[in-house]
């Protein structure tokens, strides 16, 4: 009997047997072949994603690694199962299994064959709201897109609570846990123990967690970080110069936090002027995606549009307008993007499911 408790015991203080997965398993770093499911559990035993194209899920993988969260009382562990060898153009079901938990079967999509159409959605500054975020996280779901971008200040700060309280909503997590999204960190939840845990980010080939590029299909986005340096010479600098330089898509997109043309609120970024007018402009950036004002607005400058969607839920600005402003736009907003082999419809809306812009790109 002594035994049986001692036993008992240390199942109970190494949690092997009464691990739980703490939220809704969500989804990053899309590829065209792969996914990343993250999976949020109260100890570190591995996690197990059952998967394939029928809700039998009858492929497996396990834990890649995991990264924990801020040191607190009950600190937790946000797992990194990585699902490879994934049919393009295909629906896949997974499920999440810790020790004696398990989440509800869930599912996504990968892209489809380069220059196929793609639809994707835009947002960002859902932070301090989640009400709203809650709203706007709905109404994009409804749109089936692919994958989501996603701007920054996804919460008012770093710390745990916060992340949860406001940008792991219930909504949020219906969204994304069927929607991959990339983020552009900003200088709200910025780059701490946080956000090393809840995000990961599409590849390493920057070296640097928060920072980085990526394709789905005739795509080619570049993420940047607006948190470290982007002066001249800087390794973000020699990074999107080099990838830029070395793509060959038909689109490209640069995604930041801190725009380099807005008008109204937070003055725009001199150092992101100049990485424009020398690296955007010369190698064929035709939209930069940014959030930092809180609203929507499309500025036009030397064959770039400059696309803020900082209306995610964070107290409003009153924009402003520069030659170079197009229309903007007082209210709480998301961005709808078709993308194909020969032009992209871009379409944004209000939350009174009004469209408050739409425009094409053709190339």
């Amino acid at each position: 009997m002594k035994q049986l408790i001692i036993y008992l015991l240390l199942i109970f203080a190494t949690g092997f047997s009464y691990g739980k997965i703490l939220m809704k398993p969500y989804l990053q770093a899309l590829s065209n072949n792969s996914v990343i499911v993250m999976v949020e559990t109260d100890n570190n035993s591995p996690v197990t994603v059952n998967y394939g194209q029928t809700r039998n899920t009858e492929l497996t993988a396990t834990t890649n690694y995991y990264v924990e969260t801020e040191k607190r009382r009950n600190n937790t562990f946000v797992h990194r199962i990585k699902l490879e060898n994934l049919k393009s153009n295909s629906a896949y079901f997974y499920k999440a299994v810790h020790n004696n938990d398990e989440s509800d079967i869930l599912k996504f999509r990968t892209p489809p064959q380069e220059n196929s159409p793609i639809l994707f959605a835009v947002m960002g500054d859902n932070r301090s709201n989640p009400f709203d975020h809650s709203r706007k996280s709905k109404k994009m779901k409804r749109f089936e897109p692919l994958f989501s971008i996603y701007t920054g200040d996804l919460c008012f700060d770093g710390r745990y609570e916060t992340w949860k309280s406001e940008f792991f909503t219930a909504d949020e997590l219906n969204l994304i846990s069927e929607v991959p999204f990339f983020n552009s960190i900003g200088n709200h939840e910025g780059m701490g123990q946080n956000s090393k845990a809840f995000l990961e980010p599409a590849n390493k080939n920057s070296g640097n967690d928060f920072y980085y590029s990526f394709d789905i299909g005739n795509i080619h986005f570049l993420v940047l970080n607006t948190e470290q340096s982007v002066k001249k010479g800087s390794n973000q600098w020699k990074f999107a110069e080099e990838d830029l330089k070395n793509s060959n898509k038909k689109w490209k997109i640069a995604v930041f936090h801190i725009p380099a043309y807005s008008s109204g609120g937070h003055s725009g970024s001199k150092d992101m002027i100049k990485m424009t007018n020398e690296l955007f402009e010369k190698y064929g950036v035709d939209i930069c995606l940014t959030g930092h004002n809180h609203y929507y607005q499309r500025n036009y400058v030397n064959k770039i549009y400059h696309l803020v969607f900082g209306g995610g839920g964070a107290p409003l600005y009153e924009p402003k307008t520069e030659n170079y402003t197009q229309i903007s736009v007082k209210d709480f907003n998301y961005g709808i993007f078709e993308v194909f082999d020969d032009k992209i419809n871009v379409s944004v809306y209000n939350l009174k499911d009004e469209k408050i812009d739409s425009f094409m790109i053709s190339k």
